[in-house]
């Protein structure tokens, strides 16, 4: 494993001991380049500042550069470079740093591979060594007592990150203090409480090279700091070896609740906050009652006893392949909740628009949560985002202060607070597709109807769905027990299931659509005035077993009468696998 990448951000480098230098002068200490005359050279690298009682967040920027000093940045609108990438800057050097003229990326930061694993999350492999990291209070009135509390319980980084990661994500935690530290805020990135954090840990003879983070507590009267909680910010997650990415290794919080201690950590693995913009399907900071904290339902914004939504389960790579399917054409969806680790849908991403600035395409993305833990959500979210891995990283949405930015909609209301859908909830997207939650159960089921008939779905990795609904552990019903999982999409209200065979109609009555595809591709058998031959239209899904692919109809309004076919349809799949 590459150790050196687990400690990625050199001024953290600098809090750990690991590197003694510090910001001098950019003149004396510039990386310049041959035939770029006034440039410097570095690692772009970034921060967020949290001020949660004034519903704002900063963004802060510095240039790591070779001896790993760093050279504040300051940008008049968003940098045109993903955080972690090696870049070349000009500008102005003025009192608060480098005013940046124009930015050159030499080589971008790894990706990491979001979605490509292919393989059943049920019993994902977890990595491995755990992140050694202390919790370390510089408050006199946050004792020790109370640092050995707060590690045991559920709402604490370890166990929040493990639910959200179904096991993967995986830390070790000691405590120390309260040590006696300058009410001191200064150093870039505000590293004068990291040096001298460190410096009392070492003071009073402990270890600091064997911890990879460290969370410093301030408390409340540490005056000199006016944020809430701050935290360098990360810029990948798994790695496609099964390793962790690159992420920062310090942040500091002024209280002990889960929403800030979580959030200032998940800026140090790449995590951004999720806003809102009330009575908006496409939302963008500068909407009329732009929420920064944006949700109750993840820690990640103002959330408290939640779990990690999807959104951010996808950036930090705990979903994989089918667990995120793209949708495009018309039928009735079946995923399981992401409070269980699945194989197969749980997730569904639908087109939405391409920004205020037309810049790259915007997705939904449909999550269904159940309880488990402190986490009591039960219903439908729905999230309004860019593609991560075309677009997501390299724009910082609308020059927002989040990269990528995601936002929770409400497309029925105009709260937050009311974000959450319940079975029966319907509506229509700008775009014009129609979505409905038919039922929630171990599953939720989604009827979706698009006005245009686009691809058939596809997983997160790029490849085409097996049509396989989701098996989730600890499953008690038709999905998830015995062998092979049933189909997840459904074709029409009558006999057809997912192992192919007699083709019926789903059209019935005027304007009925066509009946689906065979398991040879042909259409299905017209019925009802006004219907239409069925074709390649539907789901297209590729059935394991099956040397043609199959199309599936779109619904109609017997949607009804296809909800209770499902269960048999499967329980014959099941049957003859």
């Amino acid at each position: 494993m590459r150790e050196a990448s687990r400690i990625a951000c050199l001024s953290g480098a600098i809090v750990f001991g690991l590197l003694l230098s510090s910001c001098s002068d950019p003149a004396a200490e510039a990386d310049t380049v041959a035939g770029e005359p006034g440039a410097i050279r570095g690692i772009l690298r970034s921060g967020t500042a949290d001020y949660f009682d004034e519903e704002r967040s900063e963004k802060v920027y510095a240039l790591q550069r070779k001896d790993g000093s760093l050279l504040p940045l300051q940008f008049s609108g968003r940098p045109d470079a993903m955080r972690g990438s090696d870049i070349l800057v000009w500008g102005t050097q003025r009192a608060d740093g480098l005013h940046v003229e124009k930015v050159k990326v030499v080589t971008e930061v790894e990706r990491g591979g979001i979605g490509q694993q292919r393989s059943s999350l049920i019993d994902p492999p977890v990595l491995t060594p755990p992140i050694k990291a202390a919790f370390v209070s510089v408050s006199a009135t946050y004792t020790k007592a109370m640092l050995d509390a707060r590690i045991t319980r559920d709402d604490f980084i370890k166990p929040v990150m493990e639910v959200s990661s179904y096991g993967r994500w995986t830390t070790e935690w000691d405590v120390y203090g309260p040590l006696m530290i300058p009410n001191d805020c200064g150093g870039s990135f505000y590293d004068n409480i990291g040096k001298n954090g460190v410096a009392a840990m070492q003071a009073a003879g402990i270890d600091t090279s064997q911890y990879s983070q460290i969370q410093f507590l301030l408390g409340s009267s540490f005056t000199s700091c006016s944020w809430g909680g701050f935290g360098l910010d990360g810029h990948t997650p798994i790695r496609t070896d099964g390793q962790r990415g690159q992420y920062n290794p310090w942040s500091y919080v002024k209280g002990d609740g889960e929403g800030v201690m979580v959030q200032e950590i998940g800026h140090n693995w790449g995590l951004a906050h999720e806003h809102f913009c009330p009575n908006s399907q496409t939302p963008w900071p500068k909407c009329p009652g732009y929420v920064e904290y944006g949700s109750p339902f993840t820690p990640m914004a103002s959330g408290n006893n939640v779990y990690l939504n999807a959104w951010e389960r996808i950036q930090m790579n705990f979903f994989s392949g089918c667990n995120v399917l793209t949708v495009g054409t018309s039928g009735t969806y079946d995923i399981g909740s992401i409070s269980l680790p699945c194989d197969g849908p749980q997730v569904l991403r639908i087109k939405a628009d391409n920004g205020e600035t037309g810049d790259f395409q915007r997705y939904y993305y449909l999550e269904y949560r159940t309880p488990i833990g402190i986490d009591k959500t039960n219903g439908v979210l729905v999230h309004y985002s860019a593609d991560i891995k075309k677009g997501g990283w390299t724009q910082c949405d609308w020059g927002g202060p989040d990269c990528p930015e995601d936002y929770l909609i409400n497309p029925i209301g105009s709260t937050r607070q009311d974000a959450l859908f319940p079975a029966g909830t319907q509506w229509t997207t700008p775009q014009g597709v129609g979505i409905k939650i038919v039922s929630l159960g171990e599953t939720a089921t989604f009827e979706l109807s698009f006005p245009t008939p686009g691809d058939g779905p596809t997983c997160l990795d790029g490849e085409a769905w097996d049509c396989k609904a989701p098996v989730c552990k600890g499953s008690t019903g038709n999905v998830g027990t015995g062998g092979g999982a049933p189909s997840g999409c459904t074709p029409d209200a009558g006999t057809t299931d997912a192992g192919g065979g007699t083709t019926t109609d789903s059209g019935t009555g005027t304007g009925g659509s066509g009946g689906a595809g065979g398991s040879d591709g042909t259409g299905g058998a017209t019925t009802g005035a006004g219907g239409t031959a069925g074709d390649e239209s539907g789901c297209n899904c590729s059935v394991p077993g099956q040397s043609a692919s199959r199309g599936w109809a779109a619904l109609t309004a017997a949607a009804a009468l296809a909800t209770g076919a499902r269960w048999r349809r499967r329980s014959r799949a099941k049957t003859r696998s």
